[in-house]
């Protein structure tokens, strides 16, 4: 197996060409908090990403601002897939604009703040159980169809203006989610930090 040299912090280390990100993180990373993604030789890359030549590594945490966007992003589908858990396809969650370090979050059903608890509970079971976020590559045209079957209307209009023929899509559990971002966290247990805040019976907040 050849040998590489990464560079982190300013210290070498030896590994084996092909090592993980996620795979060095849990040999070099001491810090407190979790790591969600990293630049390798400035390059944007997700955990899973393989490293074959010598490099220069820097992790990101969601205190990063572009970890914590890639964070984020994680929440909101975590969020979208313990809906889908507890009410099925025939209602909708949506999330709506920001509110400082926040997303406001509208669903067609009434819920109310037992509701919002129970939605909570469910995403923190879903955070325990380290699911997978997986990379998929599909067609425009499938992956509007399949939105539109599951009543995921937004995210069908969206690729209504994509030209490419292809799509990334990810998927948590079997649920397929389409985000700008080509990078998210590699699992749900990083999401272990946010907040539901209710507002109305349509309407609360991600924080």
């Amino acid at each position: 197996m050849n040998k590489i040299k990464i560079t982190i912090d300013g210290k070498k280390y030896d590994f084996d060409s092909g090592i993980t990100i996620n795979e060095i993180i849990k040999v070099c990373y001491t810090g407190d908090v979790s790591v969600i993604c990293a630049f390798v030789d400035n390059e944007f890359c997700a955990l899973d990403a393989a490293i074959t030549k010598d490099c220069s590594v820097k992790f990101l945490t969601y205190l990063d601002p572009i970890g914590n966007k890639i964070y984020q992003k994680g929440l909101m589908f975590l969020l979208v897939y313990a809906f889908k858990e507890i009410y099925g396809y025939t209602d909708t969650i949506k999330m709506c604009h920001p509110i400082d370090k926040a997303i406001m979050v509208r669903t067609t059903c009434s819920i109310d703040e037992k509701a919002l608890s129970k939605l909570k509970e469910k995403a923190i079971e879903i955070v325990n159980q380290g699911l997978a976020f997986e990379k998929c590559l599909v067609t425009r045209e499938e992956a509007k169809e399949y939105f539109e079957s599951i009543n995921f209307n937004n995210k069908s209009d969206v690729l209504s203006y994509n030209t490419s023929k292809y799509v990334q899509l990810y998927k948590l559990g079997d649920l397929y989610d389409y985000f700008y971002s080509s990078v998210m966290p590699v699992d749900t247990s990083v999401l272990d930090k946010f907040e539901l805040h209710y507002l109305d019976n349509h309407s609360f907040i991600l924080s």
